[in-house]
């Protein structure tokens, strides 16, 4: 657990895998202690996905595609420091960002779930990082 100045609490960091019709099929265990980035938790605790699944990441994921060459991976693309982002760049980062919401709508029906049933002393502890998977071959379980 680490105290969230963003937050007011104590929390836990989480990184949850997701496949494309939103079921989470991954999550970490709650053995990240202190303040830790997205990434680092990632390269600590990562699956192993089949070769033919994408993975599509935040820009909290950056170097995944250097790091984990032999994987199929998606980053949107960043801002240079005093460019904007051409036409291309601004669909393709919606495009992205309209794949990788079913992420989100997962860790929002966790969080609905731990209120909904009275769970709530655990509600503050959570602190999600997410990435989501893409599958291009038809029987994979992502």
């Amino acid at each position: 657990m680490y105290y969230s100045g963003k937050k007011k609490k104590h929390t836990v960091k989480n990184l949850y895998t997701a496949n494309q019709k939103g079921l989470i099929v991954y999550k970490t265990r709650h053995n990240q202690m202190g303040k830790r980035h997205d990434y680092r938790i990632y390269k600590k605790n990562h699956p192993d996905l089949p070769e033919d699944v994408m993975s599509m990441y935040d820009l909290g994921f950056l170097g995944v595609e250097k790091d984990f060459s032999d994987q199929k991976s998606s980053l949107p693309i960043k801002k240079e420091k005093g460019c904007d982002l051409t036409a291309e760049e601004k669909e393709y980062n919606r495009n992205h960002s309209a794949k990788r919401i079913v992420i989100e709508h997962a860790i929002c029906r966790i969080k609905k779930y731990i209120h909904e049933n009275h769970l709530v002393s655990w509600l503050p502890l959570m602190s999600c990082l997410a990435y989501y998977t893409l599958t291009f071959g038809s029987n994979n379980v992502f």
